[in-house]
């Protein structure tokens, strides 16, 4: 789809390359202070539906442009406060945060400018 297409090369343009070690820890220390704070903290706090829709404005992008990666992001922030609840602990939501970093940075990383 071109729209995603140069979507990503704006995510690209953004971030700027990234090697396989900076992709790893970029996907953990974030998961780990993201998961913290959203499910740990204002989850614990303020509930289920603040967290999830904080986690998505925290992901507002710059422009319109990057609209379908605010809605993505907020979709995510609702199922890892589900799984929070689910399963009860901070370890599920982190690792499962981390995972999609980690798959959404190296995919970003192959289909950058440059690397189509």
């Amino acid at each position: 789809i071109p729209s995603m297409r140069s979507l990503v090369g704006d995510f690209a343009s953004l971030i700027g390359p990234l090697e396989g070690r900076e992709i790893f820890f970029l996907s953990i220390f974030s998961a780990l202070g993201e998961e913290f704070f959203f499910r740990g903290l204002i989850q614990g706090k303020f509930g289920f539906w603040v967290a999830s829709l904080a986690f998505g404005l925290l992901h507002v992008g710059p422009t319109r442009r990057f609209l379908p990666w605010t809605l993505f992001a907020t979709a995510i922030g609702f199922f890892l406060g589900w799984l929070y609840i689910w399963r009860q602990d901070l370890l599920t939501p982190v690792v499962t945060h981390f995972l999609v970093n980690l798959i959404n940075l190296r995919l970003l990383r192959r289909q950058g400018p440059g690397n189509s």
